[in-house]
Protein backbone atom coordinates (compact mmCIF):
# COMPACT_ATOMS: atom_id res chain seq x y z
CA UNK A 1 0.00 0.00 0.00
CA UNK A 2 2.62 2.36 0.77
CA UNK A 3 4.29 1.63 -2.41
CA UNK A 4 1.15 2.63 -4.42
CA UNK A 5 1.31 5.79 -2.57
CA UNK A 6 4.38 6.49 -3.57
CA UNK A 7 3.81 5.82 -6.49
CA UNK A 8 0.98 7.85 -7.12
CA UNK A 9 2.77 10.93 -5.95
CA UNK A 10 5.85 10.06 -8.46
CA UNK A 11 3.29 10.81 -11.64
CA UNK A 12 1.73 13.66 -9.62
CA UNK A 13 4.93 15.29 -9.42
CA UNK A 14 6.40 14.35 -13.33
CA UNK A 15 2.91 15.65 -14.54
CA UNK A 16 3.46 19.24 -12.16
CA UNK A 17 6.95 19.45 -13.61
CA UNK A 18 5.55 19.05 -17.26
CA UNK A 19 2.97 21.66 -17.32
CA UNK A 20 5.37 23.50 -15.94
CA UNK A 21 7.61 23.27 -18.83
CA UNK A 22 5.40 23.90 -21.65
CA UNK A 23 3.01 27.03 -20.07
CA UNK A 24 6.43 29.01 -19.41
CA UNK A 25 5.54 32.82 -18.52
CA UNK A 26 2.12 34.14 -19.69
CA UNK A 27 2.35 37.26 -21.90
CA UNK A 28 -0.53 39.77 -22.69
CA UNK A 29 -2.63 38.68 -25.51
CA UNK A 30 -2.79 40.88 -28.65
CA UNK A 31 -5.55 42.30 -30.29
CA UNK A 32 -6.54 39.67 -33.77
CA UNK A 33 -7.07 42.31 -36.66
CA UNK A 34 -10.17 41.92 -38.24
CA UNK A 35 -10.15 40.15 -41.75
CA UNK A 36 -10.39 41.95 -45.04
CA UNK A 37 -12.32 40.89 -47.89
CA UNK A 38 -10.15 39.85 -50.54
CA UNK A 39 -10.79 41.69 -53.66
CA UNK A 40 -13.36 39.77 -55.65
CA UNK A 41 -12.51 40.86 -59.31
CA UNK A 42 -8.77 39.98 -59.62
CA UNK A 43 -7.62 40.91 -63.38
CA UNK A 44 -5.92 38.20 -65.21
CA UNK A 45 -2.63 38.94 -66.49
CA UNK A 46 -2.66 39.93 -69.91
CA UNK A 47 0.45 39.53 -71.96
CA UNK A 48 3.15 42.03 -72.81
CA UNK A 49 2.65 43.32 -76.46
CA UNK A 50 5.77 43.47 -78.39
CA UNK A 51 6.79 46.42 -79.18
CA UNK A 52 6.33 47.83 -82.41
CA UNK A 53 9.11 49.26 -84.98
CA UNK A 54 8.68 53.38 -86.14
CA UNK A 55 7.81 53.48 -90.24
CA UNK A 56 10.67 53.72 -92.34
CA UNK A 57 8.69 55.20 -95.27
CA UNK A 58 8.99 58.43 -96.00
CA UNK A 59 6.57 60.40 -96.23
CA UNK A 60 4.57 60.98 -99.69
CA UNK A 61 5.75 64.63 -101.33
CA UNK A 62 3.03 67.43 -101.88
CA UNK A 63 4.72 69.05 -105.10
CA UNK A 64 6.23 67.93 -107.79
CA UNK A 65 9.60 67.19 -108.09
CA UNK A 66 12.26 69.27 -109.73
CA UNK A 67 12.98 67.70 -113.00
CA UNK A 68 16.26 65.99 -113.35
CA UNK A 69 18.68 68.18 -115.89
CA UNK A 70 21.31 66.72 -118.27
CA UNK A 71 24.74 66.38 -117.90
CA UNK A 72 25.67 68.01 -121.79
CA UNK A 73 28.54 65.57 -123.07
CA UNK A 74 30.32 68.37 -125.17
CA UNK A 75 31.09 71.57 -124.21
CA UNK A 76 28.53 74.31 -124.84
CA UNK A 77 29.08 76.76 -127.73
CA UNK A 78 28.49 80.07 -125.72
CA UNK A 79 25.76 82.66 -127.83
CA UNK A 80 27.36 86.42 -128.69
CA UNK A 81 24.66 89.07 -129.55
CA UNK A 82 25.75 91.92 -131.80
CA UNK A 83 25.96 95.38 -129.78
CA UNK A 84 22.88 97.16 -129.64
CA UNK A 85 22.72 101.16 -130.67
CA UNK A 86 20.55 102.62 -127.63
CA UNK A 87 19.17 106.55 -127.60
CA UNK A 88 19.65 107.75 -124.22
CA UNK A 89 18.45 111.42 -122.90
CA UNK A 90 21.83 111.98 -121.93
CA UNK A 91 23.76 111.58 -125.49
CA UNK A 92 24.22 114.50 -127.64
CA UNK A 93 26.30 112.85 -129.97
CA UNK A 94 25.46 109.71 -131.23
CA UNK A 95 24.29 107.47 -134.46
CA UNK A 96 20.54 107.27 -134.41
CA UNK A 97 19.68 103.98 -135.85
CA UNK A 98 16.13 104.00 -135.09
CA UNK A 99 16.25 100.05 -133.56
CA UNK A 100 13.74 101.65 -130.80
CA UNK A 101 11.14 103.74 -132.18
CA UNK A 102 12.86 107.09 -132.44
CA UNK A 103 10.81 108.75 -129.46
CA UNK A 104 13.56 110.82 -128.95
CA UNK A 105 12.51 112.34 -132.27
CA UNK A 106 9.33 115.39 -133.53
CA UNK A 107 8.39 116.48 -137.06
CA UNK A 108 6.57 119.65 -138.10
CA UNK A 109 5.34 120.56 -141.88
CA UNK A 110 6.07 123.37 -143.50
CA UNK A 111 3.48 122.38 -146.28
CA UNK A 112 1.15 119.98 -146.78
CA UNK A 113 -2.06 118.58 -144.09
CA UNK A 114 -0.89 115.86 -141.87
CA UNK A 115 -3.29 113.28 -143.45
CA UNK A 116 -0.61 113.83 -146.09
CA UNK A 117 2.09 112.15 -144.02
CA UNK A 118 2.65 109.23 -143.10
CA UNK A 119 5.63 108.62 -140.59
CA UNK A 120 6.86 105.67 -138.72
CA UNK A 121 9.64 103.00 -138.07
CA UNK A 122 10.34 99.78 -139.16
CA UNK A 123 12.94 96.86 -139.29
CA UNK A 124 15.83 99.74 -137.86
CA UNK A 125 14.67 102.23 -140.39
CA UNK A 126 12.73 105.81 -140.23
CA UNK A 127 10.33 105.61 -143.07
CA UNK A 128 8.57 108.84 -144.53
CA UNK A 129 5.80 108.70 -146.86
CA UNK A 130 4.16 112.07 -148.73
CA UNK A 131 1.28 111.03 -150.50
CA UNK A 132 0.54 114.45 -152.02
CA UNK A 133 1.52 117.58 -153.52
CA UNK A 134 4.17 120.16 -151.99
CA UNK A 135 4.31 118.39 -148.43
CA UNK A 136 7.30 119.74 -146.67
CA UNK A 137 8.34 117.49 -143.73
CA UNK A 138 10.93 117.96 -141.44
CA UNK A 139 12.10 115.79 -138.13
CA UNK A 140 13.95 117.57 -135.37
CA UNK A 141 16.31 115.92 -132.67
CA UNK A 142 14.60 117.38 -129.31
CA UNK A 143 17.40 116.70 -126.79
CA UNK A 144 19.75 119.12 -127.66
CA UNK A 145 20.25 122.77 -128.80
CA UNK A 146 23.85 122.91 -130.60
CA UNK A 147 26.70 125.75 -131.52
CA UNK A 148 29.05 123.69 -133.52
CA UNK A 149 27.83 120.17 -134.90
CA UNK A 150 27.49 117.65 -137.54
CA UNK A 151 25.14 115.55 -139.20
CA UNK A 152 24.89 112.30 -141.70
CA UNK A 153 22.58 110.37 -142.70
CA UNK A 154 22.24 107.44 -144.55
CA UNK A 155 18.53 106.58 -146.47
CA UNK A 156 17.64 104.78 -149.47
CA UNK A 157 15.04 106.49 -152.30
CA UNK A 158 11.81 104.41 -152.51
CA UNK A 159 9.31 106.19 -154.33
CA UNK A 160 9.37 108.40 -156.83
CA UNK A 161 12.25 110.41 -158.82
CA UNK A 162 11.43 113.52 -157.85
CA UNK A 163 11.81 114.66 -154.50
CA UNK A 164 14.02 116.49 -151.65
CA UNK A 165 15.80 115.08 -148.85
CA UNK A 166 17.84 117.56 -146.84
CA UNK A 167 19.70 118.01 -143.36
CA UNK A 168 19.31 121.01 -140.99
CA UNK A 169 20.97 122.75 -138.11
CA UNK A 170 20.71 125.13 -136.09
CA UNK A 171 16.97 124.90 -136.12
CA UNK A 172 15.10 127.28 -133.40
CA UNK A 173 12.59 129.71 -133.01
CA UNK A 174 14.69 132.07 -134.92
CA UNK A 175 15.28 129.82 -138.49
CA UNK A 176 17.18 127.03 -139.58
CA UNK A 177 20.18 126.27 -141.92
CA UNK A 178 18.38 123.73 -144.77
CA UNK A 179 20.77 121.77 -147.21
CA UNK A 180 18.20 120.47 -150.24
CA UNK A 181 19.54 117.71 -151.95
CA UNK A 182 17.47 116.46 -154.95
CA UNK A 183 17.15 113.34 -156.35
CA UNK A 184 17.37 114.58 -160.13
CA UNK A 185 20.98 115.99 -159.52
CA UNK A 186 20.94 118.95 -158.09
CA UNK A 187 21.04 121.08 -154.53
CA UNK A 188 21.18 123.84 -152.80
CA UNK A 189 21.68 125.53 -148.78
CA UNK A 190 19.00 127.64 -147.20
CA UNK A 191 18.51 129.86 -144.47
CA UNK A 192 15.09 129.95 -142.87
CA UNK A 193 14.09 133.15 -141.23
CA UNK A 194 11.19 132.65 -138.95
CA UNK A 195 10.39 136.54 -138.33
CA UNK A 196 10.49 137.58 -142.10
CA UNK A 197 9.06 133.83 -143.05
CA UNK A 198 10.68 133.16 -145.84
CA UNK A 199 13.35 131.65 -147.54
CA UNK A 200 17.43 132.71 -148.29
CA UNK A 201 19.39 131.06 -151.15
CA UNK A 202 22.37 130.55 -149.62
CA UNK A 203 24.15 128.72 -152.61
CA UNK A 204 23.32 126.11 -155.73
CA UNK A 205 24.45 123.76 -157.69
CA UNK A 206 24.67 120.55 -159.29
CA UNK A 207 26.29 117.16 -158.01
CA UNK A 208 28.00 114.20 -160.40
CA UNK A 209 27.77 112.10 -156.92
CA UNK A 210 24.58 112.16 -156.33
CA UNK A 211 22.97 108.95 -156.93
CA UNK A 212 19.79 109.62 -158.71
CA UNK A 213 16.09 107.66 -158.85
CA UNK A 214 15.40 104.89 -156.43
CA UNK A 215 18.97 104.54 -154.85
CA UNK A 216 20.97 104.75 -151.88
CA UNK A 217 22.66 108.06 -150.61
CA UNK A 218 24.74 109.35 -147.43
CA UNK A 219 24.61 113.24 -147.29
CA UNK A 220 26.60 115.16 -144.58
CA UNK A 221 26.78 118.56 -142.98
CA UNK A 222 28.86 120.87 -140.78
CA UNK A 223 27.80 124.07 -138.75
CA UNK A 224 30.90 125.18 -137.53
CA UNK A 225 31.43 129.02 -136.70
CA UNK A 226 29.75 130.57 -139.33
CA UNK A 227 31.05 127.97 -141.90
CA UNK A 228 27.98 125.60 -143.91
CA UNK A 229 29.76 122.85 -145.41
CA UNK A 230 27.71 119.87 -147.71
CA UNK A 231 29.29 116.12 -148.68
CA UNK A 232 27.31 114.20 -150.89
CA UNK A 233 28.61 110.28 -150.36
CA UNK A 234 31.88 111.32 -149.42
CA UNK A 235 33.02 113.92 -151.76
CA UNK A 236 32.77 117.68 -150.60
CA UNK A 237 30.44 119.54 -152.64
CA UNK A 238 30.12 123.21 -151.19
CA UNK A 239 30.86 125.19 -148.04
CA UNK A 240 28.91 129.31 -147.67
CA UNK A 241 29.48 131.63 -144.56
CA UNK A 242 26.60 133.23 -142.74
CA UNK A 243 26.95 134.36 -139.62
CA UNK A 244 22.66 134.95 -139.20
CA UNK A 245 22.30 131.95 -136.87
CA UNK A 246 24.30 130.33 -133.76
CA UNK A 247 22.71 127.71 -132.31
CA UNK A 248 19.78 125.09 -132.68
CA UNK A 249 18.64 121.55 -132.83
CA UNK A 250 19.53 119.33 -135.89
CA UNK A 251 17.22 116.96 -137.87
CA UNK A 252 16.11 116.46 -141.43
CA UNK A 253 13.90 116.49 -143.92
CA UNK A 254 11.71 115.18 -147.15
CA UNK A 255 9.70 117.01 -149.45
CA UNK A 256 7.29 116.00 -152.59
CA UNK A 257 6.99 118.57 -155.68
CA UNK A 258 4.49 118.04 -158.50
CA UNK A 259 4.42 113.73 -158.23
CA UNK A 260 3.89 111.14 -155.24
CA UNK A 261 4.06 109.23 -153.74
CA UNK A 262 7.31 110.07 -151.94
CA UNK A 263 9.06 107.29 -149.86
CA UNK A 264 12.11 107.73 -148.49
CA UNK A 265 13.72 105.09 -145.82
CA UNK A 266 16.15 106.56 -143.33
CA UNK A 267 18.76 103.59 -142.64
CA UNK A 268 20.96 105.69 -139.82
CA UNK A 269 20.81 109.07 -138.50
CA UNK A 270 24.48 110.30 -137.15
CA UNK A 271 25.36 113.46 -135.09
CA UNK A 272 28.92 114.37 -134.70
CA UNK A 273 31.64 116.60 -133.92
CA UNK A 274 32.81 118.75 -136.60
Amino acid sequence: MYRRLLYLLVIVALVSMACSFSVGTPTEPTATPEPTEAPTDIPEPTDTPEPTEEPTEEPTATSEPLPTMEVPTEDPVEETEEPVTEVFESEAFFIEEFDYGGDLWSYFLMSGEDRDLDLYTENGRLIVELNDEDVYSYITYDEYTYTDVGVEALFENRGVNTNNVSLVCRYSDEGWYEFNVGSDGLYNILRWDEREYEYSLLASGGSNAINMGKAANLYTITCEDDILSLWINGFFVKEVRDRSLREGQVGVSVASFNVYPVVVEFESVEIFVP
